[in-house]
């Protein structure tokens, strides 16, 4: 402010007054307001720049992670559906049969499962984006509605995982008091019906069936009970937990699958790959 200093002093000598002064103090202090305020611009633009490149980054990070949501899923997907098949075709090869009309291989290999791999979800990014507060950044809201509906359905399906747990553990236990389960053609029948419970399996029970067509050489174990009734104990626990575990396969999983690929594409549009 050196300059300042002494054309004040060089006006008050010539006796100028004091409204020449004002009108020069006032251009002073209107030059520096107006750099401070484009200094605070370009720091402001900088800084917002800065967290458009790091929100960029968790979007694709995001990206990756719902791609690995979407490997993970579909097993398990498989593995639920398999077994809510399973439960009903139990239900409909007991129904209306006596307690020598059953066959214990084929009540043994309807049982043997009673649930599906636990949920592995990929939440890196996602906690990245919350702990930043980069969530809040994202200027598409309906995005980050998005992204809160499908994370707050991967929790729910956690819940669902322990509760089918807790349903397959009862079934479980009711097969164990109906069926023997130390045979020792357990691995000669399951090399004849070639059944992987990875897979998605027969299509229907009759296929199934069809596939007990090749065991009529295998021995059979007598069942544990000599009621028909204690058999109806074993079909109704996994016909709760087919009922349980139905919506799993039928509407919650086929949701999320749709709402991942869904992210994926909004995200790739809003937050392309970089190259």
């Amino acid at each position: 402010m050196p300059g300042f200093f002494s054309k004040l002093r060089y006006s008050l000598v010539r006796g100028d007054g004091l409204a020449r002064y004002t009108k020069y103090a006032v251009g002073e202090i209107l030059l520096i307001s107006i750099g401070i305020l484009i200094a605070m611009e370009i720091d402001n633009w900088n800084e917002q720049r800065i967290e458009q490149q790091e929100i960029h980054q968790y979007a694709r990070a995001l990206v990756d992670d719902l791609k690995a949501d979407l490997e993970m899923i579909d097993p398990v997907f498989r593995q639920s559906k398999n077994q809510y098949e399973r439960a009903g075709w139990l239900g409909d090869y007991v129904r209306g049969k006596e307690l020598d009309e059953l066959d214990s291989l084929l009540l043994y290999a309807l049982t043997r499962r009673t649930g599906y791999r636990p949920f592995s979800w990929s939440r890196t990014a996602i906690d990245q984006l919350r702990a930043s507060g980069a969530l809040r950044q994202m200027q598409d809201r309906e995005l980050v509605k998005k992204i809160a509906a499908y994370v707050a359905l991967t929790y729910h399906l956690d819940e669902d995982y322990v509760s089918d747990v807790a349903a397959g553990k009862a079934a479980a236990a009711s097969t164990a008091k109906v069926v023997d389960l130390n045979l020792d053609n357990v691995d000669e029948m399951y090399d004849i019906l070639d059944v992987d419970f990875e897979d998605e399996g027969p299509p229907s029970l009759a296929a199934y069936l069809e596939s007990f067509a090749e065991m009529d050489a295998l021995e059979r174990e007598p069942l544990l009970v000599d009621d028909i009734r204690e058999v109806q104990v074993m079909v109704n626990a996994f016909v709760n937990l087919g009922r349980a575990m139905g919506a799993r396969p039928r509407h919650e999983i086929p949701k999320l699958i749709t709402m991942a690929e869904e992210l994926i594409g909004l995200l790739d549009e809003e937050y392309p790959p970089l190259d």
